[in-house]
């Protein structure tokens, strides 16, 4: 017979062990956090040849998932509105680690819609710089504040500037959407 403690052993042995599914799991997860560790790093530095170097360290199912993740969190960084300047970087890199033509037009046509993307707002700017001054000069005269006190207008942080944002970024985002929707379904 066996005693108490000798049964209590066995059961925790056995809850100790991980399934087939469980392991595979933790290896994605694993995996997959190492290529988000090298993707950022690479954000920060831009070597793309330390980049490529890093992620054929792997093989096989384990270099299929490291790519993976390094190829997710570039493609998360490309935005029209970019603060940080990783789209650019972000772009160089997923051209680095292209795999076929299909990629290189896929990224291509981000590039242009980027660009355009840029014009339309430099267009809007010009056009609605004078509107949205206007706006925020006439709501400082309503709170009684003018003359050596107004300095430059800042048009990013006045309600004029943004709607005039809202109006055109929309179709812009779809666009990208959809372009890096297309480009994620060809990586996979």
């Amino acid at each position: 017979m066996k005693s108490a403690l000798e049964r209590a052993l066995e059961r925790a042995e056995k809850l100790g062990r991980l399934s087939p599914e469980e392991r595979q799991k933790a290896k994605k997860e694993e995996y997959s956090a190492i290529g988000q560790g090298i993707a950022h790093r690479y954000l920060k530095q831009g070597d793309k040849a330390v980049l490529k170097r890093q992620i054929e360290q792997y093989e096989g199912e384990q270099g299929q998932i490291v790519s993976q993740a390094v190829f997710s969190v570039l493609l998360d960084k490309i935005e029209l509105d970019d603060e940080e300047k990783t789209t650019a970087r972000a772009i160089e890199g997923l051209a680095a680690l292209q795999q076929g033509e299909d990629l290189a037009e896929a990224l291509g046509k981000i590039r242009e819609l980027l660009a355009e993307y840029q014009q339309a707002k430099l267009k809007a700017l010009e056009k609605g710089k004078s509107l949205a001054a206007k706006a925020i000069r006439e709501e400082l005269h309503r709170l009684r504040i003018s003359g050596s006190a107004v300095g430059e207008v800042n048009l990013k942080v006045s309600p004029a500037w943004n709607e005039l944002m809202e109006r055109f970024q929309p179709r812009f985002r779809e666009q990208l959407t959809s372009l890096k929707q297309e480009l994620e379904a060809r990586l996979s």
